[in-house]
């Protein structure tokens, strides 16, 4: 693993190497936001699923939608963090259109609740 960064921060650089067994997994574990087109969820049959036929607000409302089902209110907002988190990571760090960083952070999100087992 390497740690690249200002010599500011040289310290903290030095204690994340030091706990390299636990961040590998972490690291590895995340969706990427580039070429992880496979691990997109298509949007149907209606021939939609590629920049330019779908458009941002429907990925908000199937996430919106598959929220609804976690009954717990704190693992809700937690998730739909976790989904506004990495759509942002994924446009901004990942340089993809806002349309496909929706729709990344919505496989992770359908995966994560579905890991976690908690809809109503």
């Amino acid at each position: 693993m390497v740690v690249r960064g200002p010599k500011r921060l040289e310290r903290l650089a030095l204690e994340v190497l030091g706990r390299k067994a636990e961040m590998l997994p972490l690291i590895t574990a995340g969706p990427s936001c580039a070429g992880r087109e496979s691990a997109s969820p298509t949007l149907g049959s209606a021939g939609q699923g590629r920049e330019g036929t779908a458009d941002r607000a429907d990925w908000a409302r199937r996430a919106a939608a598959l929220l609804s089902g976690v009954a717990d209110p704190d693992r809700r907002t937690d998730l739909r963090e976790l989904f506004e988190h990495r759509a942002a990571i994924c446009e901004f760090d990942g340089g993809l259109s806002r349309v496909d960083a929706e729709r990344m952070a919505y496989a992770e999100l359908s995966a994560a609740i579905q890991r976690s087992g908690r809809l109503a």
